[in-house]
C-alpha cells in the first residue's frame, strides 16, 4: 500500500502548487475580511475536488488500471492509499496560506483592527469539511454508471453534507 501511496502522492505534487496559488489568493482576498470561513468552504471544496478527479482521471485507462491492480491489493485498500495521499496533499495547500493568514491578523492585532489570530479557525473548520468533496470526485469518477446523472450522486451528497451550513 505504500507503494501506491507514493505513486499517488507523486502524482498530486504539481497540483499542490496550484491549490496552494488558489488558496493563497483567497488568503489574500479575503484578508481584513470577517467572511474568510465562506471561502475557505468554496475554495476548499473546488480544491479538494480538483485534487480527487486530477488523482483518478490518469487511473481510468485500461493499461493504468492493469498497472494500478496487478499488485496484490484489493481495491479498497487502493481507494484508502488514494484518500491518504489526498488528505496530505490538501493539509499542504491549506495549512502554509492559514498560518501566513494567521500571522497577518495577528500582527495587525487588536489596536489597528478589530480582529485576531484565532478568527481563521472557522475557516479551517470549513475546510475541512469542504474535504469531503475528494472522496466524492474519486467515486464519481470510478463509478461504473453510464449516465452522469448517477455518477454524480457522490457530489451530490458531499454538497448536500459538507456545504449545508452555509445556507441553512
Amino acid at each position: 500500500m505504500m507503494t501506491i501511496f507514493k505513486k499517488e502522492l507523486r502524482d498530486l505534487l504539481p497540483w499542490i502548487v496550484v491549490g496552494v496559488i488558489v488558496i493563497s489568493a483567497l488568503c489574500w482576498y479575503g484578508k481584513e475580511d470577517s467572511g474568510i470561513a465562506f471561502l475557505f468552504t468554496i475554495g476548499g471544496a473546488v480544491v479538494a475536488f480538483g485534487l480527487g478527479l486530477l488523482q483518478t482521471v490518469g487511473d481510468l485507462r485500461t493499461e493504468a488500471k492493469g498497472y494500478l491492480l496487478h499488485r496484490p491489493f484489493n481495491v479498497s485498500s487502493v481507494f484508502v492509499a488514494k484518500l491518504v495521499a489526498g488528505v496530505v496533499a490538501y493539509c499542504v495547500c491549506i495549512i502554509p496560506p492559514l498560518l501566513a493568514l494567521m500571522i497577518y491578523r495577528a500582527s495587525l492585532g487588536p489596536d489597528i483592527r478589530p480582529q485576531s489570530a484565532w478568527d481563521v479557525v472557522p475557516a479551517l473548520l470549513m475546510s475541512l469539511v469542504a474535504f469531503s468533496f475528494h472522496p466524492a470526485a474519486i467515486w464519481t469518477m470510478c463509478r461504473p454508471a453510464k449516465w452522469f446523472g448517477t455518477k454524480a450522486i457522490p457530489v451530490a451528497v458531499a454538497a448536500l453534507g459538507g456545504l449545508r451550513p452555509l445556507f441553512f
